[in-house]
């Protein structure tokens, strides 16, 4: 029987596999220990058979703790620690460590809100398969649909992101909005050009509860009155002039256009302009304008053809009505010249006598002795000096305005007595001529 001794080495192997969130494997370390068993053997020479006597029948390795690494969360606490035998002196584990989730701000629909980290979990340093619980976090601009920033969350799986869903902040406010009515009045001379201008204004405002969407900007208003109308402005009557407008504003406005402007034009009165046949205006008459009627000041009174001395309205007589087409205008009314009718001496000789009369010759019916008539003093202009006959003459002052019954009268015998003479003075020469 031959004595000996033999050795028999164990291990006990933990493998750390670290994983990123899509399951890759990033890296990997081990941590090892080792065993032996040693026993006396006794081999006996003939059979060739070996018999062992071990100091140690078994062996127990050292459990080991996980270690905490930030970040990660791992899926073991703790691994080995078994007891082993010569028969299978070794043991092998594999901690998994996987990186670890997120709390991770989602809008509405479920989407990351743009811009906004996730906040991944703390791993708990007391146990690495653990992680603290998050906080809801504070997103500019987003509020937390339930609870809010800070509040506790805690995940299903720690490595596993936790989706917390977030809607617009709506920040509440006020506002206000100003408008104005704001009518103009221009006064313009008769040429078109401005001379004076004044403007009469309106106030009112709207006051609203804001809602403003801090993500996308847009803020939404209710409003305490949704409309408000203006109080509608009479045109004033204004002396010599017309104006284009009876009245304005009035109008109905909403926050989003609460002005209106108004613009009313006041033009001087057109005048009534007496003229010549020429269509000239009679020189040392002055125009009459027209006057702006005092109920409307877009309108101006008929005005009255006017009387002036020494000529005669064509058309009507001084008085008449005068209706404007265009209040602002001119109005041109047409005069002749007075023609003023009255009494004239006729002189002159009659003519056809002759100075030795024949002895058959006889006193004419009827002579026509021609006369000057000169026009009346009262017209402006005189016309050219008329040669009539006492027939004319006599015809003219029948046509006369009758100024009484004596005025006829007189006429007639003045034009008689001077048939008459005639007569006479050629009954004298013929009487003259028998007696020779």
């Amino acid at each position: 029987m031959t004595p000996g001794e033999t050795t028999t080495t164990g291990k006990q192997t933990v493998t750390y596999v670290y994983k990123d969130k899509d399951g890759k494997v990033v890296k990997a370390k081990t941590v090892e220990q080792d065993t032996t068993f040693t026993g006396k053997t006794t081999k006996d020479e003939v059979t060739g058979k070996t018999t062992t006597t071990w100091d140690q029948k078994d062996h127990k390795y050292t459990a080991v703790t996980t270690p905490v690494e930030p970040g990660y969360t791992a899926d073991k606490q703790s691994v080995g620690g078994e007891t082993v035998t010569l028969d299978d002196p070794n043991r092998s584990y594999t901690v998994v460590y996987t990186s670890n989730g997120s709390v991770v701000p989602v809008d509405s629909n479920g989407n990351p809100i743009p811009n906004t980290p996730s906040v991944p979990y703390e791993t708990d340093p007391k146990d690495p398969t653990k992680v603290v619980d998050g906080k809801v976090p504070e997103v500019p601009s987003w509020t937390p649909k339930n609870g809010k920033p800070g509040d506790p969350v805690t995940p299903k799986d720690p490595t596993k992101d936790t989706a917390v869903p977030y809607d617009h902040t709506m920040t509440p406010g006020e506002t206000t909005v100003s408008g104005k009515q704001t009518v103009t009045y221009v006064y313009k001379d008769k040429y078109g050009k401005v001379v004076k201008t004044k403007t009469v204004e309106q106030d009112t405002t709207f006051t609203g509860k804001t809602t403003k969407d801090e993500v996308t900007g847009k803020t939404t208003t209710t409003w305490d009155q949704k409309d408000h109308k203006y109080t509608a402005v009479t045109t004033p009557v204004v002396k010599g002039y017309t104006a284009d407008k009876k009245s304005v504003g009035g109008e109905t406005v909403t926050p989003d256009n609460p002005n209106r402007s108004y613009t009313v034009v006041y033009t001087p009165n057109g005048s009534i302009v007496p003229v010549d046949p020429n269509g000239n205006p009679i020189p040392g008459i002055n125009p009459v304008p027209y006057e702006t009627d005092p109920n409307d000041p877009t309108k101006v009174v008929d005005g009255k053809v006017p009387e002036v001395p020494s000529w005669t309205p064509k058309n009507g007589k001084p008085g008449d009505p005068v209706v404007p087409t265009d209040p602002s205008k001119d109005t041109k009314v047409p005069y002749d010249h007075t023609i003023t009718p009255g009494k004239t001496t006729t002189t002159g000789k009659v003519e056809g006598l002759p100075e030795k009369p024949a002895k058959s010759a006889k006193a004419p019916a009827k002579k026509l002795v021609k006369t000057t008539v000169k026009a009346p003093k009262a017209v402006k202009t005189a016309e050219p000096a008329k040669t009539i006959s006492i027939k004319e003459s006599a015809q003219a002052q029948d046509q006369l305005p009758q100024t009484g019954e004596d005025n006829s009268k007189a006429a007639f015998g003045l034009g008689l007595a001077s048939i008459l003479g005639g007569i006479g003075i050629l009954g004298a020469f013929k009487r003259k001529k028998k007696e020779n």
